[in-house]
């Protein structure tokens, strides 16, 4: 049988440098889903100069793309206002500008991002589920002995957590029987 080395950080960047890079990518991915903003930090700080700027440009590159012209629009319509700007003034106006044109991208994202939680939210439940978790609801109602959280998970093939989760909102799921 063969000797199983202990994962130290060593034997795993080693195993790790020995990966194709399909391979590579694959371990990447499945360390990234389980890293936090911590563990990125420090791998980004951990890079070489060179590598951090190539990140930076696929990262901000097309941000910068797309807002450079946008300021450089908002410098021109301050200059075209007031050609006898000086130049404080023109940098702490624009950054003004600047400033109040990203809150509104901003503000219009947000509104973007509720409207999309809030139709995921409100979306219909599938009526195989409504009818399930009413039936869950009327074997616990008919029996709770026999009947058990457990034992429910167990039939339906759920989490007893689930069980308790639906019984708390019986009365939303006899209403949604009725929306059908």
């Amino acid at each position: 049988m063969a000797r199983v080395e202990i994962a130290t950080p060593k034997v795993v960047f080693d195993l790790y440098q020995s990966l194709t890079e399909d391979q590579k990518m694959v371990f990447l991915a499945h360390l990234a889903s389980i890293s936090n903003g911590k563990h990125i930090t420090c791998l980004i700080e951990s890079m070489p100069t060179l590598t951090k700027t190539e990140l930076n440009q696929r990262i901000y590159g097309h941000i910068i793309d797309s807002m450079l012209p946008v300021l450089t629009g908002i410098a021109f319509d301050l200059v075209a206002k007031t050609p006898e700007i000086q130049r404080e003034d023109a940098r702490i106006q624009m950054a003004n500008e600047s400033q109040r044109y990203l809150k509104g991208i901003i503000e219009e994202a947000a509104v973007v991002e509720r409207a999309i939680v809030k139709d995921q939210r409100d979306r219909k439940s599938d009526p195989e589920t409504v009818k399930r978790n009413v039936e869950i609801c009327d074997l616990r109602l008919s029996d709770p002995k026999k009947w058990s959280h457990r034992r429910l998970a167990r039939e339906f093939k759920v989490t007893p957590q689930y069980i308790g989760l639906v019984l708390k909102e019986e009365a939303e799921w006899r209403r949604r029987v009725g929306d059908k």
